[in-house]
């Protein structure tokens, strides 16, 4: 049974992090920096929630707001289901598909570990050459 340590293990740790006071604007630009969809979002350095390209789109964009005036805690998604690294991922993929979410938190004992994805479970369901092939076949350009 495969678990949500193994996705850590294969993530690695995670730095792309922003205070609640910053603006969606550069939280954005730290994310396509990153080359992420996602943004950690912490309180004095402790986990508070996310921000995810959805939560722009849904909460800023559609909504007529500035995202140069706006702050990523007036957006950020701070009420998701929560794992343990022991957990198994078909426990994940149930909360997943269950809250409408792409992304859980991670907690050991109060702790925040990571953020991890749908894609993180799609990559560790698949064999490891799968997923080689995969990543080579998406760097490859396509005309």
């Amino acid at each position: 049974m495969k678990t949500v340590s193994q996705i850590l293990a294969r993530i690695g740790p995670q730095f792309n992090t922003i205070d609640v006071g910053t603006r969606v604007v550069d939280a954005l630009s730290v994310m396509k920096m990153e080359q992420t969809s996602f943004i950690i979002v912490t309180r004095n350095g402790q986990y508070t929630g996310i921000v995810t390209e959805r939560d722009y789109a849904q909460k800023v964009l559609l909504m007529g707001k500035s995202s140069h005036l706006t702050k990523v805690e007036d957006i950020m998604s701070s009420n998701l289901p929560a794992v343990s690294s022991s957990d198994p991922v078909e426990k994940c993929m149930m909360l997943m598909n269950a809250y409408k979410t792409r992304y859980l938190p991670v907690f050991d004992y109060f702790e925040f570990k990571a953020i991890i994805t749908m894609q993180d479970i799609i990559a560790l369901s698949m064999s490891d050459k799968e997923y080689d092939d995969l990543l080579r076949f998406n760097s490859e350009k396509v005309f």
